[in-house]
């Protein structure tokens, strides 16, 4: 599929980072969601995360302003963030699991706010099933809330998806590689400390639950991350969030226990 290249070099150059492994079950719904934006001056980093099914060959369908990256061997998901993070030139990145997709108006509605002077923007986003059916009521953010690591800490409003945000933020800031599933938050936490941001009410992304989403596999890995991230950032978050980072924790190891006592009754 050919893709037009804009010549409206004035409008400011986003960099759409896909870390893709093995995603070729919705690869083409999500790229396409891409294409289909309204804003035109976009460069795709797609990040082959050393697949084994036929995401090359969808993504290699494609011409035009995509950057495609083959890697040799699969690395952590935020390593390879991280990689695509360096590959990026645009003045602004945004991030698209492969398994998620777009509204149509979604980086130019952002843009506009990061161009007035915020640092990151997200926004509400659908929830869909795999079919592309909306599956359960939308998740709202709301409009202009003020976050902070307290709020974050209560529940992590951001999905990544929704995210559009500085890319100088963003290169001196980086995904902690040492997480897998977490590093989102451990980054927004970080970032808000520091940094504007600015939440939009509209759902600009559909976010996808399936059944082999990560946070749906891989439930003893959050908890042992959750313990790791609190034990990285505990003074921070101590001096910033008091009650909340107690909260946090105990909010994690109450799952944990959860958990454990079902697979026990389970057996």
């Amino acid at each position: 599929m050919d893709i037009k290249v804009t010549k409206q070099f004035s409008l400011p150059l986003v960099s759409v980072i896909i870390n893709c492994f093995n995603g070729e079950e919705y690869l083409r719904e999500c790229v396409d969601s891409v294409i289909a934006q309204s804003y035109p001056n976009w460069e795709l980093i797609f990040i082959d995360n050393n697949s084994s099914d036929s995401s090359a060959e969808i993504i290699n369908s494609y011409r035009g302003n995509i950057n495609y990256y083959k890697l040799e061997k699969t690395i952590p998901l935020y390593s390879a963030r991280n990689f695509g993070i360096d590959k990026a030139k645009g003045s602004f990145i945004a991030f698209l699991d492969c398994d998620d997709f777009w509204a149509k108006n979604k980086l130019e509605i952002q843009v506009e706010m990061l161009v007035k002077g915020y640092d990151l923007v997200f926004s509400s986003y659908d929830i869909v099933d795999a079919f592309s059916q909306r599956s359960k009521i939308p998740v709202f953010v709301g409009e202009g809330v003020m976050i902070s690591p307290n709020l974050l800490l209560k529940k992590n409003l951001i999905s990544i998806s929704t995210v559009l945000v500085k890319t100088d933020v963003i290169k001196q800031n980086k995904f902690n590689p040492e997480f897998n599933l977490i590093g989102d938050l451990d980054l927004w936490i970080r970032l808000s400390l520091k940094y504007k941001f600015y939440s939009m009410n509209q759902c600009l992304q559909f976010n996808r639950e399936h059944g082999k989403n990560l946070s749906n596999t891989l439930f003893t890995s959050w908890i042992l991350e959750k313990r790791k991230f609190v034990l990285a950032n505990f003074s921070d978050l101590v001096r910033s969030c008091n009650f909340y980072i107690l909260l946090y924790t105990m909010k994690a190891e109450v799952k944990n226990i959860f958990y454990v006592v079902k697979k026990v009754f389970k057996k």
